[in-house]
């Protein structure tokens, strides 16, 4: 067990224990990577304009879905359009 997968599981332990439902990957990229200068880059969002930090929600679900393949999280469905992860 890597210290990056001790931390990601730590993020998510405190998240759902504060909250009491699942981390959404742009919640658990926000606590995971805080201070990452990919916050303040602007992404292009088609005809709507640019958003901010778009690589960085893109970055946390792809490390949740790591850790979801490794068998850490498993992933839940808080709402109809909203998928959330819990430890396992």
């Amino acid at each position: 067990m890597t210290k990056a997968r001790l931390h990601a599981l730590r993020v998510i332990q405190a998240y759902v224990k504060k909250h009491g439902v699942g981390i959404r990957p742009s919640e658990f990229a926000r606590e995971m990577w805080p201070n990452a200068p990919g916050w303040t880059r602007s992404s292009n969002c088609g005809q709507n304009g640019s958003t901010r930090g778009a690589g960085m929600r893109l970055a946390g679900g792809s490390y949740l879905s790591r850790l979801k393949r490794a068998g850490l999280v498993v992933s839940t469905h808080e709402s109809k359009w909203s998928l959330t992860y819990v430890l396992s």
